[in-house]
């Protein structure tokens, strides 16, 4: 089945998923970076901080690669997995004992983790039972749903003071923020192997009366691109809250860039995710008595300027009008579209698959690669892919993780021996955090295909209960 004969709202997705590639060949390009995540892994598990930049910087630099390199392989991408596990591991080495004392600090988050793993296990057999090959799903499902947990551990340890979460922001920012420039020139029409998603597929949306150029500059797809972006948004508007920032018109100004580059990936989830970022941080604030309301909107006439720049800037172009027109469809069709994707999808799905589900890995980007056998299905939202791959027992387990789970985060932003510099913080990050959840309810991909993605994600949530201070919090942590 040709992509065009789907739907003009998944057939792209899909190609990215299902492209023919070459078979392998040396490449130089392709060895010089096995070469550089070799010694990145070495250099991470010594000091796993460090090791956190090189990461973010893998995580670009492969994108690159893998368009380069002719066989296109999956493995290009799954390579930078190893680092952020080196990170982990030095983390773990750095402070003994590290997650014991997370659990023993975060009770409910303890119970939140280990009842969502036993939702797994269940999965886990029923994909390695059904399926020839079934064992390789189970495990690319479930590092794809375990992997990111690890990056609650690797957030816990980073926090020495509010400094090291913002540095890590800061970093992220002037990285993607450089990466971006790819965006306008695939734009306006430059030509390089390197440009543009994934090859062998054309990225555009079917919208009535007119074309949307899906633009993904130096990133591997639109939805890898327009989630960085979304994350520089995000993270400038971190480091503008800051009580000791002296660079405010700094990070507007390259809010203002990203949010422009964002609009060019034409994906209405990633262009909600600023906008769901400040209702969170509005909501969890009065909630917690911490923003006050003239402070709130003062925040918010602030944050109005880089959106407002982006979209002046895109509509100053000529032949634009169309991305700002999509863009304008997420006030009059989110609801929708968001009802079409989760509710409908989690009854097709129980319909297809029954109340036990297809298998853990079932319905994770990547499993066609390792010929693993499994349904050719396609649940895009993140909701029906968990119903399809744990069933309705695993669904339960994700409920149950999920009560514990708000719980310890409540108790974190209480945070009583907190300083007013870490409870901002920790409202930041969970506003963050939930903003990437919205992303994953509404299409699981970019997190599902990419452990890295999710990782950082998890970092930040792992950060806020890292931040939550005990009484001789300080000391406890110095001689962790």
């Amino acid at each position: 089945m040709s992509a065009r004969s789907l739907s003009p709202i998944l057939w792209l997705d899909i190609a990215d998923e299902r492209v023919d590639n070459p078979k392998s060949e040396f490449h130089p390009l392709t060895f010089a970076y096995y070469i550089f995540v070799f010694f990145a892994a070495m250099l991470a598990y010594s000091d796993f901080r460090r090791g956190i930049y090189l990461a973010i910087i893998l995580d670009l630099l492969r994108d690159l690669v893998r368009k380069a390199d002719p066989s296109q392989s999956v493995l290009i991408t799954l390579a930078g997995a190893a680092v952020w596990g080196a990170v982990f591991l030095g983390a773990s080495r750095a402070y003994p004992g590290l997650i014991r004392r997370a659990y023993a600090s975060h009770p409910l988050l303890h119970k939140s983790v280990s009842t969502f793993l036993v939702g797994l296990i269940p999965a886990a057999g029923l994909s390695t039972i059904l399926y020839s090959g079934g064992y390789k799903m189970a495990i690319i499902g479930g590092v794809s749903f375990v992997a990111p947990l690890f990056g609650i551990a690797i957030g816990y340890a980073l926090p020495r003071t509010a400094k090291d979460v913002y540095a890590m922001m800061a970093f992220y920012i002037i990285a993607n923020g450089i990466f971006l420039v790819g965006v306008p020139l695939e734009h306006l029409g430059y030509d390089s192997p390197v440009l543009g998603g994934m090859k062998g597929m054309e990225w555009i949306r079917y919208r009535q009366g007119y074309i949307v150029d899906l633009i993904a500059g130096f990133y591997r797809s639109p939805d890898i691109m327009g989630l960085h972006a979304a994350s520089v948004v995000m993270f400038c508007f971190c480091n503008n809250l800051r009580p000791d920032t002296k660079s405010k018109p700094i990070w507007l100004a390259i809010a203002s860039w990203a949010f422009f580059c964002l609009m060019l990936a034409g994906r209405r989830k990633m262009i909600g995710m600023p906008f769901v970022f400040l209702a969170s941080w509005f909501l969890l604030g009065k909630a917690t008595k911490l923003v006050p309301l003239n402070r709130f909107f003062g925040f918010l006439a602030v944050c109005a300027i880089p959106l407002g720049v982006g979209l002046m800037i895109l509509g100053g172009s000529d032949g634009n009008d169309e991305y700002s027109d999509y863009a304008s469809t997420l006030l009059t069709e989110s609801v929708h579209r968001t009802n079409e994707l989760v509710t409908g999808s989690i009854v097709t799905t129980i319909r297809q698959t029954g109340i036990f589900g297809a298998g853990l890995g079932s319905a994770t980007q990547g499993r066609y690669h390792i010929g693993s056998g499994g349904p050719r299905a396609w649940q895009e939202d993140g909701v029906s892919r968990i119903f399809m791959e744990l069933g309705v027992f695993g669904v339960l387990c994700v409920l149950i993780a999920g009560k514990h789970f708000y719980n310890a985060v409540r108790r974190a932003l209480q945070n009583p021996y907190g300083t007013y510099e870490a409870r901002l913080l920790q409202l930041s990050l969970i506003s963050i955090v939930i903003a990437y959840a919205a992303s994953f309810t509404v299409s699981h991909q970019q997190f599902s295909g990419d452990p890295g993605s999710g990782v950082i994600a998890m970092i930040f949530l792992g950060a806020l209960f890292g931040l939550y201070a005990l009484p001789q919090h300080h000391v406890a942590r110095d001689s962790m």
